[in-house]
This record gives C-alpha cells, sequence and structure tokens, in this order.
C-alpha cells in the first residue's frame, strides 16, 4: 500500500464511492474503532479468517444485493478470488472464444469462462444492448454515434451492424429521454 495505511486507504475509497463495502483484514485489534469512522463493513483478525472472510463475503454480496438489486451483476470467482462487477462500471461486453470479457470504466478486464447467453439473462436490459453477435454495451456509456459507430467513455470504438442498427439507435433514444 506504499506510505499509507488501511484507514487512510479506506477514506479514499469511501470518497470515490461512498457504497463501497471495505472488510478490514489485520493483526491489530487497536484500530478497530477507527474503522467504523469510515463506516467499514467488517473487522476481521487474520488469525480467524479461515473460519470468518467466507462468512463476511457472502454478508457483504447480500448487502450489494439489498442495495442496489438493478446495478449488481455477477459474482465470479473461489475462495481465493472473487470478483464483484457493478452494471454501471460495465463500459461493453464482448465474447472472446470460451470467455466472456468485462471491459470496465476504470480500463480493468475481467475474463470469465461463461456463455453471452448466461450474461444476457443476467444484465439490466435498460441500460444494455446488443450492437452485434458477440458485443453489448452500456448505453450510460456511450459518447457518441456516428453513423454505424459507437464511441465509448473510455475511448473504444465498437461497430454496430446494420440488422442491430434500428434497435440501437431506439434504446439510445428511449435511454435519453426516460
Amino acid at each position: 500500500m506504499g506510505d499509507k495505511n488501511g484507514l487512510e486507504l479506506a477514506e479514499e475509497i469511501k470518497a470515490q464511492n461512498e457504497s463501497a463495502i471495505i472488510i478490514f483484514l489485520t493483526n491489530h485489534d487497536k484500530y478497530v474503532f477507527d474503522a467504523y469512522e469510515v463506516d467499514a463493513f467488517r473487522y476481521l483478525q487474520k488469525t480467524k479468517m479461515d473460519d470468518k472472510l467466507e462468512i463476511y463475503i457472502k454478508q457483504a454480496i447480500d448487502k450489494i444485493e439489498k442495495y442496489d438489486k438493478n446495478n449488481y451483476l455477477f459474482i465470479f470467482g473461489n475462495k481465493s478470488n472473487t470478483n464483484i462487477i457493478m452494471q454501471d462500471s460495465i463500459v461493453y461486453i464482448e465474447k472472446y472464444k470460451k470467455y466472456v470479457e468485462f471491459h470496465l470504466e476504470n480500463g480493468d478486464v475481467i475474463k470469465e469462462r461463461i456463455t453471452l447467453a448466461e450474461v444476457i439473462d443476467k444484465i439490466n436490459d435498460n441500460i444494455f444492448v446488443l450492437i452485434k453477435n458477440g458485443i453489448i454495451v452500456n448505453i450510460k456509456h456511450i459518447r457518441s454515434l456516428e453513423g454505424l459507430k459507437l464511441i465509448m467513455d473510455d475511448g473504444s470504438a465498437q461497430y454496430i451492424s446494420r440488422n442491430c442498427l434500428k434497435n440501437v439507435k431506439n434504446k439510445i433514444i428511449e435511454y435519453w429521454e426516460g
């Protein structure tokens, strides 16, 4: 973490995203009350990690689902690696071989071995639109439409198939008017 301690990092995270769920993992009990100053979700001692971490992650997931069910999308992974993806943070979704890649607004790409059909079943169809086979974009992240080309917030250009153009335009207009 460099020169920052966990509390300073938590303050920065909360400044950027008030709804961020923070679980402190530490060997020191003396900071437990300070953790509440940054609205920490849980405070976990490393000695109890094997017993409690999975429980705390499940509780965090429950909180996310209750907080904003329309924004929550997926939780992938296993005990040692978990990715929580929020719909608002997805710029576009792309099918690549046996994987689906989630291109996020922070530049990260999360690659999961699932089908695009599974993704389509879970996404909020008010903010996502299929622009061609294998590409779904988040309407919130469209900067402009130039003919068959969408310019996204991340600077990428996504091309719409002619078969999808009318539907894409209608969805964009519907979103921007609503």
